[in-house]
């Protein structure tokens, strides 16, 4: 599990691009998290859009997304946007992360709360996009 990056170009603007998707080993009763890699690749004081369910997600059911922080790569993570996504489904969703207003830190990642019991090998895809 890590993120995969790649720049585009699109009309003279460039984008960082990347990608990963998190899969459920086992169904759970009452639901199992799913915590992402690391996102320590992110311009600085730059804004990014956040999209979860990019085409290759399969939920057995409703689950909601958390933007995590941390100041050290091996530190304890903490909430810093609670239900960017709110109900997470089998469509797709964005999140514009206004670092004017939510804030910053050098170490992010993507939790998965869910809501139910997601059956085994469920996906759940997202893409990050940020000008650069």
């Amino acid at each position: 599990m890590a993120w995969k990056k790649y720049t585009i170009d699109r009309n003279g603007v460039k984008w960082l691009i990347a990608t990963e998707t998190l899969t459920w080993s086992s169904s759970a009763a009452g639901g199992q998290d799913l915590t992402g890699s690391a996102i320590d690749f992110l311009v600085p004081g730059k804004d990014f859009i956040l999209m979860s369910n990019t085409g290759a997600t399969s939920l057995s059911s409703d689950a909601d997304i958390d933007i995590k922080c941390t100041y050290t790569s091996s530190g304890t993570y903490s909430v810093l946007v609670s239900d960017a996504e709110a109900t997470a489904t089998n469509a797709v969703h964005t999140y514009f992360y206004d670092v004017s207003a939510v804030g910053e830190a050098p170490y992010l990642r993507v939790f998965v709360d869910s809501a139910g019991v997601q059956k085994k090998k469920d996906t759940i895809a997202f893409a990050i996009m940020q000008k650069v």
